[in-house]
């Protein structure tokens, strides 16, 4: 090795020791508190319950519940799905998504003539600071509950 090259390795082993002091330098906070660092992706729970009935004001056994985070108009998450039960209803627990707090509920009659003839439905839900059930830190925004019963329309 030359006089130039280890002439250059010193000045890098150098520049990186003040460019370290630099960088620990400025990871505290005002009041000398350390820092938390967090890598990911922030998420939410969202829970939701209801009932789905006719018209008529009967419930529907059978129909498929999906649940959709909404990001934009050209971007739907398929965050989960359900069936409803015999007496209509359906129950979603801590589906964790994108803390977008706008979700499209969607039903839709799978089963053909079983239950009746019921044209398929979307429902824009909106979470919002009153829907809270626990609050988040870090990544974690909390989780939402909400209670959304439907009426759908028969074919």
């Amino acid at each position: 090795m030359n006089k130039n090259s280890k002439w250059i390795l010193k000045i890098n082993e150098l520049l990186m020791f003040f460019m370290a002091i630099i960088g620990f330098n400025s990871c505290s906070s005002e009041n000398n508190e350390p820092l938390m660092e967090e890598y990911g992706t922030p998420t939410v729970k969202f829970s939701m319950d209801g009932v789905i009935t006719g018209e008529n004001g009967n419930s529907i056994a059978k129909l498929k519940v999906r649940l959709n985070g909404i990001y934009n108009q050209n971007f739907k998450e398929k965050l989960d799905s359900t069936y409803t039960d015999d007496n209509g209803k359906y129950k979603f627990n801590n589906v964790i998504g994108f803390p977008t707090y706008n979700v499209i509920l969607d039903v839709e009659d799978v089963d053909g003539d079983k239950n009746g003839n019921y044209t398929n439905m979307s429902t824009p839900v909106t979470y919002s600071e009153s829907d809270i059930i626990e609050s988040g830190s870090g990544w974690f925004r909390g989780s939402y509950y909400k209670k959304v019963n439907i009426t759908i329309k028969s074919k």
